[in-house]
Formats: structure tokens, C-alpha cells, sequence
């Protein structure tokens, strides 16, 4: 028998060079396109900020922000940080149930890699990142990482971190370690299949940040066996199973029944993005079937368009 293929790594070389060579307004304009304004504190990297504190200087920091006095005494390097900088870091709060899929299942490795590419760029910001894995009504935590430095240790996270079955999200959400009361941004990554009383928990469960977004995984519906369809497109009777739960549902996949489907999916994001106002929660929706790094880039386009309009 052969073995299934290995899932692609979730950040290639050719991807983290791309996000390597990026200027800082080009990082910035990632961060604020998915994250909002409120996530200035982690874009500006301190510049122009009264200063604070100092850290270990990281691959990435700017070098007129190191203080050569104490690197003359110390004989190591360190840069000044702002109180926003110091203070303030990205949650990564990642839906590890089974309603994603299974390991390397298509939308589940979009919201790994969603998280991967999101992270990568906090931290070459100089950010605190953690990543959290929510499910079963359980949270686990990763270490928080700070500088360029820990990109191998964060998707070593992503890749090591348990995932569970059932999605729980507001009781994960709520168990949860922060890393600062306060003083945090977050990015909730998950298909939001939950009943609106338990999303609407979990996004309750997020008032202690600073501010957040839901990053909104959805699958495209399958195209039944038309003229613009592939020949091996799905159609005629299906069972379905329930991920989560084991139920089994049969169905005739025709075209009707696809485009219903699609409504469904559509109906459900805009449901979602309606909530997420309510509790004045940043959405953005990321279909499973678009290329990540794109995805982010397209946001961060729409994020500089914005601001040069202003």
C-alpha cells in the first residue's frame, strides 16, 4: 500500500524569503489589513515611541534602535523598545477540531497555514506571538515566542500541538492563557460551524483584548458534473459524516442541491460577520481553496488603498 503524501511544510523556503525581504510598511499593511488599526502596536515596532524598556536585539530589528553604550558595556546587543511594544502581543487561537478535517485535510491545513503566515510576520515585527489550540472545551497553550529567530519554534507548534474532536469554541476560548490582560491582540482561526449561542459566547470570551478578528475558514462547495465542472466532480447519491459527531446524512448531490449548498455557506458567513460587529469583532472571510500568502497580501493592498485615501 502506498503511504499518503506528506502535507506541504507550511512555510516553504521561497514563501519565508518573500516575507523576509518585505519593508516594514509592507509588514505594517499585513498587520493592520487582517488585524485593524487597534493592532498598531505591534506594526509600528516602537518607532517614533517614548522609550521603555530594552530586550535582546533579534534578526530583523532595526539597527538604529540598538543602544552601542550598553552593547560597549555588556558586549552583547539590545534594543530599546516603546511601552506598546513591550506590552503588547498577537494571540493565535487556532480551531483544532474535527470539523476542519483531519491532519492535512484541505481547510484545516489553510487555517494552519493562515496562522503560520500571520505569526511569521508578528514576529518579524518583533512581537510576542502564542499560539493557542482550541478544543474539546480545552486550550492548549504554546510558549509565547518573540523575534525572527523563533519561526522554526512556531511551526514546530503548529505542527506538534494536539488538535481534539468536538469544538467547544467559547470554553476554549475561555480557557485560554492570555499573555498580557489588555494588552493583546487576537486572531480567532476557524470555520465558525458552532450554534449562534456558542459563537456568540466565544466572541464574548474575547472582550479582554485589545482588539480581534475572526479569520473565517470556508470550504467551496463542490461543483456537481456540468459543462464548466471536471469530469470527476462529485454528483449523484452521497453519505455524508459528521466529523464531530459520527452522524451519517444521504443525500443526491444535483446541481439544485449543490447551489443550495453554496447559498447555505454564504448565508452562514454573512451570519457570522454580522455577529462579529455585534461584539465588535473584526471578521474576514478566507476560503480554504485560495492560496494563503495571497489572501494576506490582497488584504494588506486593501489596508494601504485605505490609508492613502485617507
Amino acid at each position: 500500500m502506498t503511504p499518503p503524501a506528506a502535507a506541504p511544510p507550511l512555510l516553504d523556503g521561497a514563501t519565508l524569503r518573500q516575507l523576509q525581504r518585505l519593508r516594514l510598511r509592507d509588514l505594517d499593511a499585513i498587520v493592520r489589513g487582517v488585524l485593524g488599526d487597534a493592532a498598531a502596536g505591534i506594526a509600528s515596532g516602537g518607532r517614533g515611541l517614548e522609550f521603555a524598556d530594552y530586550r535582546a536585539y533579534a534578526p530583523g530589528d532595526d539597527l538604529r534602535r540598538i543602544d552601542w553604550n550598553v552593547y560597549a558595556r555588556l558586549r552583547q546587543p539590545f534594543v530599546r523598545t516603546s511601552p506598546a511594544e513591550r506590552e503588547l502581543g498577537l494571540a493565535l487561537l487556532l480551531d483544532g477540531s474535527r470539523s476542519l478535517g483531519d491532519p492535512g485535510a484541505p481547510a484545516r491545513r489553510h487555517a494552519e497555514r493562515l496562522a503560520a503566515l500571520l505569526g511569521a510576520v508578528a514576529l518579524l515585527r518583533g512581537a510576542t506571538v502564542q499560539l493557542t489550540v482550541v478544543a474539546d472545551g480545552g486550550a492548549i497553550n504554546g510558549e509565547p515566542l518573540s523575534g525572527e529567530q523563533q519561526l522554526p519554534a512556531l511551526l514546530d507548534q503548529l505542527e506538534r500541538l494536539p488538535r481534539g474532536r468536538e469544538t467547544s469554541l467559547a470554553a476554549g476560548v475561555r480557557a485560554r492563557r492570555p499573555l498580557a490582560a489588555g494588552a493583546e491582540v487576537a486572531a480567532l482561526i476557524t470555520d465558525a460551524l458552532v450554534p449562534a449561542p456558542e459563537l456568540n459566547a466565544a466572541l464574548d470570551a474575547l472582550r479582554g483584548v485589545r482588539a480581534a478578528t475572526l479569520l473565517h475558514v470556508t470550504e467551496t462547495a463542490p461543483l456537481a458534473a456540468s459543462d464548466d465542472a471536471p469530469a470527476d466532480a462529485p454528483s449523484g447519491p452521497v453519505e455524508l459524516v459528521d466529523r464531530e459527531s459520527g452522524a451519517t446524512l444521504s443525500l443526491d448531490l444535483t446541481p439544485q442541491a449543490l447551489a443550495a449548498h453554496a447559498r447555505a455557506v454564504d448565508e452562514h458567513a454573512r451570519q457570522v460577520a454580522e455577529r462579529c460587529r455585534a461584539h465588535g469583532v473584526g471578521c474576514v472571510r478566507l476560503p480554504a481553496d485560495g492560496d494563503a500568502f495571497d489572501q494576506l497580501a490582497v488584504l494588506a493592498d486593501a489596508q494601504e488603498l485605505l490609508a492613502r485615501a485617507r
